[in-house]
């Protein structure tokens, strides 16, 4: 897991943002495929679900 699979499982919305303005990659997957927004979904974090969502998650 990166820093931000990390932040999105925890739920940890500013984390996020700071990690996205410093160029974290949205949608970099884990060696099991699994993106960040992936991660949120799964650990029912609506609020990082759609701040992914907007800043382009796919």
């Amino acid at each position: 897991w990166t820093p931000l699979h990390h932040a999105c499982h925890a739920g940890q919305l500013d984390i996020i943002q700071l990690l996205l303005e410093a160029g974290a990659s949205v949608d970099l997957p884990t060696l099991n495929g699994a993106t960040p927004l992936m991660r949120a979904i799964e650990s029912c974090r609506p609020s990082c679900v759609e701040y992914l969502i907007k800043a382009g998650a796919k």
